[in-house]
């Protein structure tokens, strides 16, 4: 080997060692995910991927080879700093935390227009929390994160449709803001539309207490809490089921066959002239 080819070979081996320190440094310090092993974390580092472009102008920023609006999905991670963008408070780690960034998931397009600020892969539409702030839609004064208190904001959501021209201006069709309703577990959905009513983490099918009011399912006039009371009530139990094919109609644990009262009204089967609560007195 020359002494030129030496020299190269050396610098070779002190490149890769930085780099390897680097990650050690980062790991050893429990910083997390160091991408450019620069001894720099990733929710720490202006340009994540050491290509030299810092962040907030990067349309890659963990150079991955996935632009920023590519990676959608429940598990995309934009800013490659190890948390789902569905739970990164600087989705894209420009040190802008979410709900003070007027682009959210850094893919070049202010969130105002977006139709995923977040990058969540949940279009505005159908996401219980569009800005990713950690917020829900329905307790968030500027929704859609373009910088616009909902009140004044002509597009509250961010979905592109005037609100004047939106059946859902809050988001989608089942969400609390939208006027549907009781939000027991304030998560964003509306009880009609949420498998855990609570927020207990026991989906409604399989909770003893749908509403987490105190009151048993097979003693509670209103099961999962919608506001309208089990008589007339499509899906009593609010498991995503309605009446007429749920073998649980009340949610007691006690199958329709041997409940005494199926949907939980306080009327006895017999003289209860519909038994299963859906509104219907011609089919039991």
């Amino acid at each position: 080997m020359s002494w030129f080819s030496a020299i190269h070979y050396a610098r070779l081996v002190l490149a890769i060692a930085a780099v390897a320190i680097g990650h050690a440094t980062a790991n050893a310090q429990g910083l997390g995910t160091d991408t450019d092993g620069d001894g720099f974390a990733n929710y720490a580092d202006s340009d994540i991927d050491g290509d030299g472009t810092i962040n907030s102008a990067d349309s890659d920023v963990d150079g991955d080879g996935l632009s920023n609006s590519q990676e959608q999905g429940l598990t995309a991670d934009t800013d490659g700093d190890g948390r789902p963008n569905v739970n990164d408070p600087d989705i894209d780690g420009d040190g802008t935390a979410n709900g003070a960034d007027s682009d959210t998931d850094g893919d070049g397009t202010a969130n105002g227009s977006d139709s995923d600020v977040d990058n969540d892969g949940v279009s505005n539409q159908n996401d219980p929390d569009i800005d990713g702030d950690g917020v829900n839609n329905a307790n968030d004064g500027d929704m859609d994160g373009d910088g616009v208190n909902n009140g004044s904001d002509t597009d509250t959501d961010g979905d592109g449709t005037p609100n004047a021209e939106d059946s859902t201006p809050n988001g989608g069709p089942y969400f609390s803001g939208n006027g549907m309703g009781t939000d027991t577990d304030n998560d964003g959905y509306a009880n009609t539309a949420d498998s855990d009513i609570d927020g207990d983490g026991n989906l409604n099918s399989a909770d003893g207490d749908v509403d987490g009011d105190g009151t048993a399912n097979g003693s509670d006039s209103d099961v999962d809490g919608d506001g309208a009371s089990n008589v007339n009530d499509g899906d009593v139990d609010g498991d995503g089921t309605d009446n007429g094919s749920d073998n649980d109609i009340d949610g007691d644990g006690t199958p329709n066959a041997s409940d005494s009262d199926k949907d939980g009204d306080g009327v006895a089967n017999g003289p209860d002239i519909d038994e299963n609560g859906d509104g219907n007195s011609m089919n039991g």
